[in-house]
């Protein structure tokens, strides 16, 4: 077992049940920290006026009322006039530029409209072009900064196919400036993170990746050191070469550890500025091979630490997902998750109040549980002490749908995997054949279904007492209603249950009616055995004399 992956419970289903999981909630939270990125970038920026000069003059107070879209084509038009005829006017270039970034910065006009109009005036090249004049760091931030807008947008493929827009960005990752360095590293976080086409694409870029790690390993401020995190996490995300990656790791681990030991006064804000070391962290450890990668680069003690410290929710998701992408591997490589304490956590992980860390947490119970006897059994000592298996039970019956899926194959592993003694404290002790019987009811999670019918087979085989338990709680009525289950496997599958371990009375011999020869004859059809203490022997009037 030992060299098996821990997939045991969902060994068809599980790689597709976690990535539709994390693909869903990846993209709430790319949306969600953009808006945070950009409200935060608009919050330095909203009570500055701003002015064309010359014949293209127009002052915007973007503290009072919004301006009409015809008043922002406007200003469109006469910036791109200034980007034409005054390349030389240096002073005239970065207040025109300047004057498009502020467009896109305001929050209440749709930025896509906008896009579309700078597309059709055909602003986006010369935004381009000005990425390269680097001894103009100005110009080169307002440019930069306008294209990370449009990227944030559904165009986002304006500023990549635009000829050497990607390459001048990396290329800035190593401008002396740190404004141009950091607004470069946060464009092409937002273009890793549009299509994995773009993601791949730039993960063969060695001055993108290597670019990214200089910076990180020579960050000179709190938000130089964020957007580098923002552009690992979206490079990292569903990459599907390892090889890509595998340079990040170090450098993630090291930022974080410094992070780590923050003092009390700076952990809140060491605590928000780790969230994407770690998503980048749970993004390297889906890959097979990235989680001994992670293991020797210290990442396990680093991320139990962090659940200890019981943090605030956005850094408690990735970290308990990190940990339970690296639960799916050897027995061996989850040992070391045990053997850092993360079991201590886990009731309380539990009981947290977010249905995606309850869920986590019962995923990496249900890999754990998927391993060797001891460290099942580890679960059950942990359970002594804090009734891990006792919550397990309840949220598989009462939680939502989700998290009871995630809790009923905890369960169902600890059946597969663990020894007798395991399994009746799990039955007897915390009731756990309710859960069996209560998945068998709603009949439409083929996935789960499956799983408890192969459990109840192995929990039968193993000791037929238990198929009392079972019937107690109608859970034979259930399976018989499954056979009608328009699913071929399922119905299969609880027809074999019920002819091995359900032979009806019809069909089965009775011993009772079998004929008895005494020296007064043939009694047949009742056995004293029924009556025990009964004198009289039943004779049907057939004397042995006859034959």
């Amino acid at each position: 077992m030992s060299s098996k992956m821990k997939s045991v419970s969902k060994k068809d289903v599980v790689t597709a049940l976690r990535r539709g999981r994390e693909e869903t909630t990846i993209r709430l939270r790319k949306n969600k920290k953009e808006q945070m990125l950009k409200a935060r970038r608009l919050a330095s920026d909203m009570s500055m006026n701003y002015t064309l000069t010359n014949d293209t003059a127009m002052t915007i107070d973007e503290s009072t009322q919004q301006p009409s879209m015809e008043e922002d084509i406007y200003i469109l038009k006469k910036a791109r006039e200034v980007m034409v005829a005054s390349q030389d006017n240096t002073t005239l270039v970065l207040e025109a530029v300047r004057s498009v970034r502020r467009l896109l910065c305001r929050p209440k006009h749709p930025p896509v409209d906008l896009v579309v109009q700078m597309v059709k005036m055909d602003i986006v090249p010369h935004l381009v072009r000005f990425l390269s004049m680097t001894k103009h760091a100005d110009i080169v931030f307002e440019a930069e900064w306008t294209l990370t807008n449009i990227t944030d947008t559904k165009l986002a493929s304006v500023v990549v196919k635009q000829p050497g827009a990607v390459h001048c960005l990396a290329k800035n990752l190593g401008h002396e400036d740190t404004s141009v360095s950091l607004q470069a590293a946060w464009c092409l976080g937002n273009i890793a993170g549009d299509k994995p086409e773009y993601r791949e694409g730039l993960l063969q870029m060695p001055e993108v990746v290597y670019g990214l790690i200089a910076n990180l390993e020579n960050y000179r401020s709190v938000e130089h050191m964020r957007n580098v995190a923002w552009a690992m996490s979206s490079l990292c995300r569903s990459s599907r070469d390892f090889g890509s990656i595998q340079p990040f790791i170090r450098p993630l681990i090291n930022a974080l550890s410094r992070l780590d030991l923050a003092c009390d006064d700076e952990r809140s804000k060491a605590d928000k500025l780790s969230i994407d070391f770690i998503w980048a962290i749970s993004y390297v450890a889906e890959h097979d091979v990235g989680i001994q990668a992670l293991i020797d680069a210290g990442a396990v003690p680093l991320l139990v630490r962090i659940v200890a410290r019981a943090p605030l929710k956005a850094l408690l998701l990735p970290t308990v997902r990190a940990i339970g992408s690296l639960t799916r591997g050897t027995d061996e490589q989850t040992q070391h998750i045990l053997n850092a304490g993360y079991l201590r956590h886990m009731l309380s992980l539990l009981n947290y109040n977010s249905k995606q860390i309850q869920k986590d947490a019962c995923w990496t119970l249900s890999n754990i549980a998927a391993g060797s006897v001891e460290q099942v059994q580890m679960i059950f000592d942990q359970e002594r002490y804090c009734g891990v298996f006792k919550k397990v039970v309840d949220m598989a019956l009462n939680a939502s749908h989700e998290v009871k899926k995630e809790a009923a194959y905890a369960l169902c592993n600890v059946v597969e995997r663990g020894n007798d003694k395991q399994i009746r404290l799990l039955i007897e002790v915390n009731q756990a054949m309710e859960v069996f019987v209560d998945v068998l009811l709603p009949r439409t999670d083929i996935a789960l279904l499956t799983q408890v019918l192969k459990t109840l087979d192995t929990l039968f085989h193993n000791n037929i007492k238990y198929l009392g338990r079972f019937a107690d709680r109608e859970g034979l009525h259930l399976l018989e209603d499954l056979q009608s289950h328009p699913n071929n496997e399922i119905y299969e599958m609880a027809v074999g249950l019920l002819d091995k371990y359900c032979v009806s009375k019809d069909d089965a011999p009775d011993q009772n009616i079998a004929p008895e020869c005494n020296t007064n004859g043939f009694s047949f059809g009742i056995s004293k055995t029924l009556f025990p203490d009964s004198p009289v022997t039943y004779s049907f009037g057939v004397s042995k004399e006859n034959y």
